[in-house]
């Protein structure tokens, strides 16, 4: 029988480390020899001690051996009982492995080793589920036409899993005004033909789309290869919008409602590039973003409508090209986009960034190309109660009516009528509504503060950090050379308009922030159109001014 026994006390209390190589230890055994082997060192301690108002006897240390001995048996036969990987010595001193039952979610040995967790335990503590939403009541009111109603801005689901060191794995799954959707499809035989049938059903402006998914493989500390659908790092917004991060109840018109962004927020493509950081000095950090992407691309939608009046029945087919994210199946003009954000942290609390982004709009079906060409600038500043946040957007748009002229030209006629019986049928084509140039700044300022005597109400108790925030934003955009209308014959334009727009938006408000991912917020709008025709947003709607008020709630979790 072998029992090798490594002991080291320290303090008042010995710690023992016990390596079992063979056979069965019995506890009277193990205490007799601890006794033998420990009483000496026991009155040393018991001396250097001995100013201490209690001292421990010398039947108390027998007790605790004990214990001690009898909960190290018990963490052996519990490793034991897991299956983990020991090393145990055979009849002729030959080492025998233990190995690992085989199951089907397996725990990385390292990982096991170190944290002695089962597989459940483990992605739990790998994986972490999250999302965000927002809501809105809204009443706005331009000229003549008025808008009041709820609305559920979005619900979005993200998961963020590192399953093994250096590896991790992002989704964000958008449902946009979303309800339901119903899709039902029939094939059946009659009088020796077949009759196909499908049926959609959904809620009016609904939207799923796929905002993040993507892998990143960290070659080194901070700095990462990232593969898959990425946002596009122009902008601060873009990257970071969610709602419950803003106490505005709605987004910017540069970078979702007009936009000036080439696709609005939160615009994705895929690709794959470099992101980290840099530490610079002592409280400094550099973080970069460089990808190359599919890109922003013109691409074709089909609109339905059909109209009935009391003078015909009308079935019209509208075919139409607008800018939208690359394909994810196959890159729409086989070109690459490039875009990049650097942004520069000195301290905590402050950030000043710059991004570009550059890549061919143009289909392959329209044979030419031309180029998006856009940067921007932004920057955050957090000092005492005070948040400054601003972003400028410019996106200039290469030979934009030559674009336009290229459509008309392949597409023959902007509108085509025709009749089946007394079903009038009408083919339209609409023009990209692209712009020579556009750019777009806004600036906000929150202001935190909290009254004393609201903490003995509802709202202060039985929070631990409430808040109250009195916020402000200003924005101004302008569209330079709009295409609004565009009507062609037999390949030729023979009308086009083009409009200047520049509309400027204040927002101020007040939110309230029991904790900081739930809030609620009450905004008011003033919208002015400084030159053109027609407002930015609401869209094409013709008046000077509009006017709005919103009442909101955000949450993440």
């Amino acid at each position: 029988m072998i029992i090798n026994f490594n002991i080291k006390i320290k303090r008042r209390v010995g710690r023992l480390k016990i390596k079992i190589l063979s056979g069965y230890i019995s506890s009277k055994v193990v205490v007799l020899t601890l006794t033998i082997l420990v009483f000496p060192f026991s009155i040393d301690a018991l001396t250097e001690e001995a100013t201490q108002k209690k001292k421990i006897s010398q039947e108390e240390r027998l007790e605790e051996l004990e214990k001690e001995v009898r909960e190290l048996k018990e963490e052996i036969r519990r490793m034991k009982g897991e299956g983990d990987k020991g090393v145990i010595e055979g009849k002729e001193g030959t080492k025998i492995e233990e190995k690992e039952p085989e199951t089907v979610t397996k725990v990385p040995a390292e990982v096991k080793k170190k944290e002695g967790k089962g597989a459940f335990e483990y992605l739990a503590e790998r994986v972490r589920l999250g999302g965000y939403g927002s809501f809105r009541y809204e009443y706005l009111t331009a000229a003549h036409e008025d808008l009041n109603t709820f609305t559920l801005r979005r619900l979005v689901l993200t998961a963020d899993a590192r399953p093994v060191d250096r590896i991790s794995i992002y989704t964000e799954l958008e449902f946009e005004r979303f309800l339901q959707i119903e899709v039902e499809e029939s094939t059946t035989s009659k009088e020796g033909g077949l009759i196909f049938e499908q049926e959609i059903e959904s809620s009016n402006e609904s939207e799923i789309a796929l905002e993040q998914a993507w892998l990143q493989f960290d070659y080194a500390e901070n700095h990462g290869l990232r593969i898959g659908a990425i946002l596009v790092p122009l902008g601060r917004f873009n990257l970071y919008h969610d709602d419950n991060l803003y106490d505005f109840n709605r987004r910017t018109i540069t970078d979702r409602l007009g936009p000036v962004l080439p696709v609005a927020a939160a615009w994705d493509e895929l690709g794959a590039g470099l992101s980290g950081n840099f530490d610079l000095g002592d409280e400094g950090r550099l973080n970069y973003q460089l990808y190359v992407m599919n890109g922003a691309t013109l691409d074709g939608q089909i609109e339905t409508k059909i109209e009935t009046t009391p003078d015909e029945n009308k079935l019209e087919l509208e075919g139409v090209l607008d800018l939208s994210p690359g394909g994810f199946s196959a890159d729409l003009n086989g070109n690459k986009a490039y875009t990049g954000r650097i942004a520069y942290s000195p301290f905590l609390g402050a950030e000043i960034g710059g991004s570009f982004y550059v890549g061919q709009y143009t289909p392959d079906s329209l044979g030419i190309n031309k180029y998006i060409t856009a940067f921007g600038g932004d920057t955050k500043l957090t000092f005492g109660p005070f948040d400054i946040e601003a972003e400028y957007i410019y996106t200039h748009f290469q030979d934009a009516k030559e674009v336009v002229e290229r459509f008309a030209e392949l597409t023959v006629n902007s509108e085509v009528e025709g009749e089946i019986e007394d079903l009038v049928v009408e083919l339209a084509f609409e023009s990209p509504m692209i712009a020579k140039n556009k750019q777009g700044f806004w600036l906000s300022l929150t202001y935190h503060f909290w009254p004393e005597f609201l903490n003995k109400t509802p709202l202060g108790s039985p929070f631990e950090n409430p808040d109250l925030r009195l916020v402000g934003r200003y924005e101004i955009v302008n569209f330079d050379d709009l295409f609004t209308v565009v009507e062609f014959e037999n390949g030729v334009i023979t009308d086009i308009e083009t409009d200047n727009r520049t509309q400027q938006l204040i927002t101020l408000g007040l939110s309230y922030r029991p904790i900081p991912l739930i809030g609620l917020i009450f905004n008011f709008e003033i919208g002015d159109l400084i030159d053109g025709e027609a407002l930015i947003f609401p869209e094409d709607v013709e008046a000077d001014k509009f006017f709005a008020f919103t009442a909101g709630a955000v949450f993440g979790f």
